[in-house]
């Protein structure tokens, strides 16, 4: 196969796939690039992804930290430019070497509501500080919710979660964020989770429905301890992409269900039990729609006798919900 060929043969599969994520053909000849909502970083008469367009793919329920990256210098420098702006109006702008733009400054600007910088910004979703996905707000709301996950991610490191719901659409092309080849998800919803107040919330609740009992606390001796080991260990079940039916309902449990911990809290204080294991069944309820069942299998550290509970939720749509509330899994006991 020629060179030629072979180029024809990528613009082919880039025009699908951009086709596919809500892009308009147009002109006679050649595509271009653009992503989001009228903000490219380049175009041409091929393609125009500035229009807003339902974007179809499978939906996303991920949790990780909001960042951001400068898709190329002029971008970086524009920032700084204003950062030096707001500070004193009749400052020179700064040359290219005073450039390094501290991100509680960058954040301060961005929670002003300077959408024009946010529009230029590659959004991306971390997870264990690995990138996952470029983030594309799907309008000026979704922008928002950014400078506000960015504000609180940079105010108080490691303090705060971020969630994103959306769809995951194609992996950006080389040009969109300096080279990051990554899926590109349309935003619908971003919030934060505040993980250090979550804590005394669900110590409180667990206080309230253990009072009256003579809780038997094995080490961790302490309470508060067993929640954080709790929280910790449900967290990190969650640790995915938030793509598949089984990470979506875990992910939802994690940042939604308060009552997981609460009951999972209550019933290791209570019985002498550690959490063991977390599956996720299709339950027998699935019909027309996707629901899953979350079994949460739990070891007494005295009998070593195990007891199950589960939650079961629907996540047919973008926005997963809750079906049943934690029960006890007595009635399905392994029986196929």
């Amino acid at each position: 196969m020629s060179k030629r060929a072979v180029r024809l043969r990528e613009a082919e599969i880039l025009r699908d796939r951009l086709r596919d994520f809500g892009a308009e053909e147009g002109g006679d000849y050649g595509y271009g690039y653009g992503y989001g909502y009228g903000y490219g970083y380049g175009g041409g008469d091929g393609f125009n992804l500035s229009r807003p367009r339902a974007v179809t793919g499978p939906p996303v329920y991920a949790i990780g930290r909001v960042e951001w990256k400068y898709p190329s210098t002029g971008v970086k420098m524009e920032v700084a430019q204003a950062i030096k702006r707001t500070a004193n109006p009749l400052l020179p702008d700064p040359v290219l070497r005073d450039a390094e733009n501290k991100p509680g400054d960058v954040s301060i600007e961005l929670s002003k509501g300077h959408y024009y910088l946010m529009r230029q910004f590659c959004w991306v979703l971390t997870l264990n500080r690995v990138e996952i996905y470029i983030l594309q707000p799907r309008d000026s709301a979704g922008f928002e919710m950014i400078a506000d996950a960015v504000q609180k991610n940079v105010g108080s490191k490691d303090r705060y979660l971020n969630v994103v719901v959306g769809v995951r659409g194609p992996v950006a092309p080389p040009q969109m964020c300096r080279g990051l080849r990554l899926p590109i998800v349309t935003c619908d919803q971003i919030f934060s989770i505040d993980i250090d107040g979550s804590l005394p919330k669900i110590g409180d609740a667990v206080k309230s429905k253990l009072a009256g009992k003579t809780p038997s606390i094995t080490p961790p001796t302490d309470l508060d301890e067993r929640i954080k080991h709790i929280y910790e260990r449900t967290t990190q079940v969650a640790h995915n992409t938030g793509v598949s039916d089984r990470h979506r309902a875990l992910n939802y449990l994690a940042v939604r269900y308060g009552d997981l911990y609460t009951e999972a809290v209550s019933y290791c204080a209570d019985d002498k039990a550690f959490l063991s294991g977390v599956e996720v069944r299709r339950s027998r309820q699935s019909g027309v729609r996707r629901i899953v069942d979350v079994v949460f299998a739990f070891t007494n550290s005295t009998s070593n006798v195990m007891r199950k509970f589960f939650v079961r939720v629907d996540v047919t749509e973008r926005f997963p919900f809750l079906v049943t509330p934690w029960s006890e899994y007595s009635e399905y006991y392994d029986r196929s």
